[in-house]
């Protein structure tokens, strides 16, 4: 087992951090930011850069106070390889099914259809749920998409689209 050193714990914070600021100057310097009741191109991935900024600021002061606390463990454990979850083919396949199916029906039959069929095509993945779970959160992360999109952010996508004839 290795020591957990600067780079074992720090890593993704700064990473998150690098990433964040690397965003924010590229917005705020090639990008529009228009005003608040007009938003330019930039604002939102400025805002996003900030939040990224933001927490991987927080991330790093959290890890460094519990690493001085000595709240951390000394050692990075290390999974048995019996242990480590292999790669599955069946869950690559219902994710790459989900996504095709979400690209077709958006276009085809509207947002509420498209979101439903992949939510329930990705809850089939595990078996976890019954089909009246599935059923139910296909259902309302259908209507979640369709108040966030259509009528809180007004992007002109049709909710639901017959596409067999008029």
């Amino acid at each position: 087992m290795e020591e957990a050193g600067f780079g074992s714990r720090y890593w993704p914070s700064v990473l998150i951090l690098g990433v964040g600021l690397a965003v924010v100057t590229y917005a705020y310097m090639t990008l529009r930011m228009g005003s608040i009741s007009r938003p330019g191109p930039g604002a939102f991935p400025l805002v996003l850069g900030l939040f990224m900024t933001a927490t991987g600021v927080v991330s790093t002061l959290t890890i460094a106070w519990k690493s001085r606390a000595g709240e951390l463990p000394a050692r990075v454990v290390q999974p048995d390889e019996e242990e480590q979850e292999r790669f599955d083919l069946k869950v690559a396949l219902f994710v790459i099914l989900a996504l095709g199916v979400f690209a077709l029906f958006v276009e085809n039959f509207g947002l509420a259809p498209a979101i439903f069929a992949q939510i329930f095509i990705t809850a089939s993945i595990g078996n976890k749920l019954s089909w009246t779970a599935r059923l139910l959160l296909a259902a309302g992360a259908a209507a979640a998409a369709t108040l966030m999109f259509a009528v809180l952010l007004s992007v002109p996508v049709p909710i639901v689209k017959w596409p067999f004839g008029r």
